[in-house]
């Protein structure tokens, strides 16, 4: 059985939204999305199917990757960070924990990645800014930013694009 079958039409395009929400809440948060950041979204979503999630990857195997951040650009409805929290619930009450846990370790690894990807190859730039805001999206997903990083968790997903 698929794990999209156990979702709502609404509840897959809320699923999907969550990446244009992490997106979206950290490249914006300068007020401004830079091509930089556009190219860590392309980037993530080309090498989607190399992360440890089955619904992830069951999630984007037939979306075009040019062409979403456009079609999803401007949300409406639900905010980033509420939109988010709705996800982690969803994903929690629908699907065993350990997948639930490796879609959300996906989004924040993409957040991680977006928020680096203006550094250049030897040092990393995140700001404090993008720090606080990848923090307040772990929350949002139950998860913990200072245990992905001291276990390298974050460091391993984005290394599996590589």
């Amino acid at each position: 059985m698929s794990l999209m079958e156990k979702f709502s039409t609404d509840e897959i395009e809320n699923l999907k939204l969550s990446v244009i929400r992490v997106f979206n809440y950290i490249a914006d948060i300068d007020g401004k999305i830079d091509k930089k950041e556009v190219t860590a979204i392309e980037t993530f979503l080309k090498n989607i199917r190399k992360f440890n999630s089955e619904l992830l990857n069951e999630l984007f195997v037939e979306l075009p990757v040019i062409g979403i951040l456009e079609e999803k650009r401007s949300l409406s409805g639900l905010g980033d960070r509420e939109g988010l929290r709705y996800i982690s619930a969803l994903l929690d009450r629908k699907i065993d924990r350990e997948e639930a846990l490796n879609f959300k370790k996906s989004l924040i690894a993409l957040g991680y990645f977006v928020a680096d990807s203006s550094g250049s190859f030897f040092e990393h730039n995140i700001s404090d800014d993008e720090n606080s805001a990848l923090n307040s999206i772990a929350k949002d997903l139950d998860l913990s930013l200072r245990e992905m990083i001291s276990t390298k968790q974050i460091q391993r997903l984005i290394e599996s694009m590589g």
